[in-house]
């Protein structure tokens, strides 16, 4: 919930800096429309910027070829290597997973994208699925919010370790576990306490993971599916 008494204030001590490419969409607009001073640019990386947040927005047919001529990566690693010591670097995908993943014109649609999502986390970078451009800006602003006072913050705690040069073996794995979607912090640590090992998690069955409390049929068919992808099978 945002505190009443900081967003209006900060919309008065901050400016959004917008891409020029982003000129195109109503979600500048609809910025502006919350009282927000917004200044235009052709920013070195992100979509939008304000204070220690950056955005790379896509929308699913851009998320899908961006993937695939390798631009994503290198846009999700410049964010993340800015000058600007970003705390808060986000994937936002204007539309639903499954949404996303009905776009997808390949075999394991469902694998590919969660994969995706993985390799942007460990990045430092964390996706999240917005259904309308209203609810972009919601986020936005809620992200904003969350990092303007310098506090430490959970994903700010993730970002630091994966950046650290010699992460666990142990941090690697969580980290990708949490950016499935539907899963996030408090079920992997979960999945290690039930299992014990990341060797009995990859090797879990569907009906053994639906036993651990919280996850349900659809997260633990997506661990399965992940876990026992094919590298190798065309996508």
């Amino acid at each position: 919930m945002s505190d009443s008494k900081v967003l209006p204030k900060l919309k008065e001590e901050m400016i959004v800096k917008i891409d020029n490419r982003e000129r195109r969409s109503a979600i500048p607009d609809l910025i502006i429309s919350r009282g927000w001073q917004v200044e235009f640019d052709n920013l070195p990386s992100g979509d939008y910027v304000c204070g220690k947040v950056a955005i790379e927005r896509k929308t699913p047919s851009d998320f899908i070829s961006s993937v695939h001529n390798g631009r994503l990566q290198i846009e999700i690693a410049k964010m993340c290597s800015d000058p600007s010591n970003y705390e808060g670097v986000f994937l936002f995908v204007t539309s639903t997973l499954d949404e996303l993943i009905s776009s997808c014109r390949m075999s394991n649609p469902e694998s590919w994208t969660c994969g995706t999502i993985m390799s942007c986390r460990r990045r430092g970078a964390t996706t999240i699925f917005t259904e309308s451009e209203h609810r972009f800006v919601v986020l936005f602003e809620n992200a904003i919010e969350k990092y303007h006072d310098g506090k430490d913050r959970t994903a700010d705690v993730f970002v630091k370790r994966v950046l650290r040069r010699n992460p666990t073996e142990y941090e690697i794995l969580s980290n990708a576990i949490e950016g499935i979607p539907g899963v996030g912090p408090e079920m992997a640590n979960t999945l290690f306490s039930h299992f014990g090992t990341i060797k009995r998690i990859v090797n879990a069955t569907e009906d053994e993971l639906k036993q651990v409390d919280g996850v349900g049929p659809k997260t633990a068919s997506r661990l399965v599916m992940l876990f026992n992808y094919d590298a190798n099978t065309p996508l």
